[in-house]
């Protein structure tokens, strides 16, 4: 990668059928946002910091409960990842990343899943740069 490059997939899952009628039904599918106060150039401001997430869905869609969200953290663009410390309160996670000395770039990893199985999984590489 280049230093400056940034790579994501994000992904849902999620079971439907057809319903009767013509009016649609808008998914409820659940998504994390991640956002990390950073600095003007997109660094972390400390070696620890808190990392915040979101969890948004469509607009007009319902909102089951979030039933589980996870984060990990690469350091080596994706190689090997390690858990993120954290907590969902009610449609926002937080988390606290110890960015280590020398890393150039944290990747992020997350998923979430609401009451009803919907989830989603998404990979951020070079999210923002460690130091």
């Amino acid at each position: 990668w280049s230093s400056d490059v940034c790579s994501s997939d994000l992904s849902w899952t999620f079971t439907s059928q057809h319903e009767p009628g013509t009016s649609r039904r808008i998914l409820p599918l659940p998504t994390l946002r991640f956002v990390p106060e950073l600095d003007d150039t997109g660094r972390a401001r400390s070696p620890v910091m808190v990392l915040p997430a979101v969890i948004e869905r469509p607009p007009g869609a319902p909102t089951p409960r979030i039933a589980r969200a996870t984060v990990d953290v690469s350091f080596d663009d994706g190689v090997t990842w390690a858990r993120v410390p954290g907590i969902v309160l009610g449609d926002r996670w937080l988390g606290l990343v110890a960015n280590p000395p020398g890393a150039a770039f944290a990747s992020l990893r997350g998923a979430v899943e609401d009451v009803d199985g919907r989830r989603s999984d998404l990979t951020i590489l070079h999210a923002y740069r460690a130091h």
